[in-house]
């Protein structure tokens, strides 16, 4: 029988990849990229880990499988549903691969895959991922299971290392608990598909792009940490069997931090779409109630006159946003018809584009939410969705202040972009299959390997 093994690479974009191939550094990888196939893949929008993590492990987009963003919106109400509401597992609209091949007779292994708490049954073993609570009490199945993760680490913990040094020590550290929890699994019985993710790229490079992923110096504690993660891949590799067929891929790619913010709801109140709530008293002290409200579950920071308000805007990740239409029986307290929907949406995008407030944001374009997704999640997502320049954050902040201004945060050296690395060696599968890969082809292609037929999504299998 068919047994493939999946390795998952969080942030490691295909440029970055190819770089260091090149290079002769990560020398597992390398060979493996020069004995199969190696190419970029196309990230979901936005490129979110959690959105696209579940983009590869279903083989749908966004629309299908629900999850756009860390937390989970009600857009109805303005708000986020709860404080501190994240996504968990739960809210997956679709059964993953591992599900489908649970149901197929097969035995999985899956280790440190974002959106996976709390743990589902599978017919194998399942360690949690990305979201996963401190000591949370599902995050593992069998229950069993957990007396190997005595001193398991899920994620980063606090204090995080602000040297580069000390940093690249503890990812060295994450990445030696994911192989021994591994090969403590693989020692014990043969999986037929393993999916073994690694976090530890992406929280490199956001806090050291330039040093770790822009231009890594060949003797610098990244190239250790990368030379390390590449040994852990061997080693994860070699206990699944080397028998089995490789699939590597990232989630997406990386390029500089954000510079610049633009604060999207400012460019809608000038543009009279939206407007403050007009309750006396300063606007400082509205902002501290409304701040108040959001904790509590209750509400967006600051003041909306929600009876004279069109629309709104929100970030979706960094440099994409969304603009919502405040439509009668979408929204709470929408004003906007059904009939008017359109037009409004069009207005929107064309401010976007147009207003020469918001062209220092440089907007690549604005889209409605129908011409990038599709299924039934898509009427949870914002009218319109747009992407702002490289190095530009979006902001929902409705106050005084300009469209654009500049911003400095020091633990977003390095922001996502959305094109990722797929691999595939062992397979058959060819570089040209990979022409215009997307995420969403990683499942269908591992379905497809393993016998039990394409799952009902998006992608196309490379095979």
């Amino acid at each position: 029988m068919s047994r493939l093994l999946i390795l998952g690479l969080d942030g490691f974009g295909y440029d970055f990849a190819a770089r260091l191939f090149a290079s002769g550094r990560m020398p597992f990888l390398a060979n493996r990229a020069a004995a199969g196939a190696f190419g970029p893949a196309a990230s979901p929008l936005p490129p979110v880990s959690t959105a696209a993590w579940t983009t590869i492990s279903t083989g749908a987009g966004i629309g299908r499988h629900g999850i756009v963003d860390f937390r989970r919106r009600e857009l109805a109400e303005y708000a986020f549903v709860a404080p501190g509401r994240l996504v968990n597992s739960g809210d997956v609209r679709l059964p993953r691969l591992y599900d489908l091949a649970s149901a197929a007779g097969l035995r999985v292994f899956v280790l440190n895959l974002p959106v996976t708490y709390p743990a589902a049954a599978v017919n194998g073993i399942l360690v949690t991922g990305l979201l996963t609570p401190p000591g949370g009490d599902r995050a593992c199945w069998p229950p069993e299971f957990r007396k190997y993760l005595a001193e398991y680490v899920f994620d980063l913990e606090d204090p995080i290392p602000s040297d580069l040094p000390g940093l690249c020590r503890r990812l060295e550290e994450l990445a030696a608990g994911r192989l021994r929890v591994a090969t403590e699994a693989f020692r014990r019985e043969r999986f037929d598909l393993g999916l073994v993710v690694f976090t530890g790229p992406d929280r490199l490079f956001h806090r050291f792009y330039e040093e770790a992923y822009a231009a890594p110096e060949p003797a610098s504690p990244a190239a250790a940490y990368l030379a390390a993660l590449d040994r852990a891949c061997e080693g994860v590799y070699e206990a699944f069997g080397a028998d089995a067929a490789l699939l590597v891929c990232s989630d997406h790619g990386f390029g500089p931090g954000p510079r610049r913010a633009f604060y999207v709801n400012r460019l809608l109140k000038r543009a009279g779409f939206l407007t403050s709530a007009s309750a006396g008293g300063p606007y400082a002290l509205h902002v501290v109630l409304e701040g108040f409200k959001k904790l509590l579950g209750r509400g967006r920071p600051l003041p909306v006159d929600w009876a004279r308000t069109a629309a709104y805007g929100l970030p979706l990740y960094m440099r994409w946003g969304g603009l919502v239409v405040n439509a009668s029986g979408e929204q709470r307290a929408g004003i906007v018809s059904s009939a008017e929907i359109t037009s409004l949406r069009d207005d929107l995008a064309e401010l976007l584009r147009g207003s020469a407030e918001a062209a220092p944001a440089a907007i690549q374009w604005a889209k409605t939410r129908e011409e990038l997704y599709s299924g039934p999640a898509t009427t949870d997502l914002p009218h319109v969705v747009f992407e702002a320049g490289p190095e530009v954050v979006v902001s929902e902040a409705k106050g005084p202040g300009p469209v654009v201004g500049p911003y400095a945060n020091p633990q977003k050296r390095g922001e996502h972009t959305p094109q990722a690395l797929a691999l595939a060696a062992g397979l058959g599968v060819v570089p040209e299959a990979l022409a215009g890969a997307a995420l969403e082809d990683v499942a269908a292609t591992a379905a497809k390997w393993l016998g039990f037929g394409a799952p009902a999504a998006e992608g196309k299998p490379w095979i």
